[in-house]
């Protein structure tokens, strides 16, 4: 009976959301791993790396600034990976169709947050993958909005 009780809860799935999802997931994993392994590098290295820095770039940054920067590639990518995780699993649940939209809002306020930063503190100039991460996460929650009307209109 609880498997026909399931059925009864799951409605259409999204596929804008499942394949945006699978992106974030994708993406969120990688950028996960890479602040992972800048964090790694920048505690057992850190000098070397602010020198390094300091002579390609011509700009002097502090450990702190760097070590928030590091930070920030970490929870993006964290955010990145539970928004794909959310999307792939909650897809078409009803009860749970604002889960992925939340996230989805999460999602743009955190790569603002995470642009502002890094034009502020590391003094770097606007990146044109600020867009595609704007246009990537925007799918996103245009296919958790999508799924939320879904489940909805299903449900009236």
């Amino acid at each position: 009976m609880n498997k026909y009780m399931n059925m009864n809860n799951r409605n259409k799935k999204n596929g804008m959301l499942k394949w945006v999802g699978l992106v974030e997931l994708i993406m969120g994993a990688m950028n996960l791993s890479n602040g992972l392994l800048s964090m790694y590098v920048l505690f057992s290295k850190g000098q070397e790396v602010l020198d390094e820095i300091e002579k390609t770039n011509h700009i002097t940054v502090t450990m702190q600034e760097m070590t928030i920067s590091v930070l920030v590639t970490v929870v993006l990518g964290a955010a990145m990976l539970a928004a794909g995780l959310i999307a792939m699993m909650f897809n078409g649940i009803k009860g749970k169709e604002k889960l992925p939209f939340i996230m989805g809002i999460i999602l743009l306020a955190c790569i603002l947050i995470s642009n502002i930063i890094n034009i502020v503190m590391l003094r770097s100039s606007f990146s044109l993958s600020f867009i595609l991460w704007v246009v990537i996460h925007g799918l996103y929650l245009y296919g958790a909005y999508r799924n939320k009307q879904n489940i909805e209109a299903e449900n009236l």
